[in-house]
């Protein structure tokens, strides 16, 4: 599955095709393939597929690196600080 999201995100001489690169990725991680768990983090840190979602990418980068993928620890570094939830608005303001 990794393999796949590989080719499909460019460069291997085959169609170019991020959206399905995301989604092959998005099943690798989802079965702890750590380096698909990067890969997830990586495009939606950065929308590659035109999805994105920094929180989200947040946590596959997390997960990446608690299996040891040290790689993982610059893209987390990468990304804007952590949004703290709202807060909600006092009765009667």
């Amino acid at each position: 599955m990794f393999a796949v999201g590989a080719m499909k995100g460019g460069g291997h001489e085959v169609p170019m095709d991020r959206k399905e690169a995301q989604r092959w990725f998005r099943l690798a991680a989802e079965r702890g393939h750590a380096y698909a768990q990067m890969m997830m983090g990586r495009y939606l840190a950065h929308g590659l597929a035109g999805e994105g979602d920094v929180e989200r990418a947040r946590r596959w980068l997390e997960r990446a690196l608690e299996q040891g993928l040290q790689e993982a620890r610059r893209d987390l570094a990468a990304l804007p600080p952590p949004t703290a939830p709202a807060e909600p608005e006092a009765a009667g303001s």
